[in-house]
């Protein structure tokens, strides 16, 4: 069933279009199944010539988990594919109804891939910091997806973007962080790191552990979303985002109109 079901989400994918909610194939609470059509729906992905360059957190708050059903922080894979530059632009048909989150992005200069990680090994192994956005686009159409949902859609993941403003893990206090998020010059909503788990890092701590556990583990080189620090944003096609997080700089993207 959860191939038959990934199969699904990749030609949803493929076709930029939705498909209706899958959880009542699992039941609203197998987690385990879910995970397991992850592993297969990133599995095509790398099947087709996709690179694995990163992983990622969610529902990170408890605002969110209580959205989609779980009481727990989710987690899925990022790839090539999904970078889009500083300033760039996604095309019109590689999204349907996109949403915007702020996030703080973790560069890994160390792997991390082994039992009994400690927060200190967590923090000794990021090469650098910066601001980032992720751009959320399920695949369940209209928005409908639950936790069971969005966990076997890799989360949602769609696209990223990661600010040239970086920095090193002492010289910026990701717990303290503000963000605000504009869209077309206009302010929309604000976050903090302490939204994030209390801390992105204890975020990227929790990740660290559970990809050891689901046999991905976090490696030298790997982009890591670390969470929301604030509102899932809807946009639309023709507008530009940017988020500022306060001495951390900011990042920017646009949506093209066709």
């Amino acid at each position: 069933m959860s191939q038959d079901v990934a199969n699904q989400l990749w030609n949803a994918l493929q076709a930029n279009e939705g498909i209706a909610p899958i959880r009542s194939q699992f039941g609203e609470n197998d987690l385990e199944a879910a995970y397991e059509t992850q592993r297969a729906f990133n599995q095509l992905r790398l099947d087709n010539g996709q690179e694995l360059v990163g992983r990622k957190a969610g529902f990170t708050n408890p605002t969110a988990q209580g959205m989609m059903g779980v009481d727990v922080p989710v987690h899925g894979l990022l790839f090539d594919v999904m970078d889009v530059p500083h300033r760039g632009e996604i095309p019109a048909n590689q999204v349907t109804a996109p949403k915007i989150e702020a996030e703080i992005a973790f560069i890994m200069g160390a792997d991390l891939d082994f039992d009994g990680l400690t927060l200190t090994d967590v923090m000794r192994a990021v090469d650098y910091v910066a601001p980032a956005i992720e751009i959320v686009n399920t695949r369940i159409a209209n928005w409908e997806g639950k936790g069971v949902d969005m966990i076997c859609d890799n989360i949602g993941a769609s696209h990223y973007t990661i600010g040239h403003n970086v920095k090193l893990l002492d010289q910026f206090d990701v717990s303290d962080a503000k963000a605000d998020i504009l869209v077309n010059g206009t302010s929309v909503g604000q976050g903090a790191g302490a939204n994030v788990l209390g801390s992105p890092l204890n975020s990227l701590y929790w990740l660290a552990k559970e990809m050891v556990k689901s046999g991905t583990p976090i490696a030298e080189g790997d982009v890591i979303l670390s969470g929301s620090l604030g509102p899932m944003v809807p946009v639309n096609k023709g507008d530009t985002v940017e988020v500022h997080i306060e001495g951390a700089g900011m990042v920017s993207v646009s949506f093209a109109a066709e």
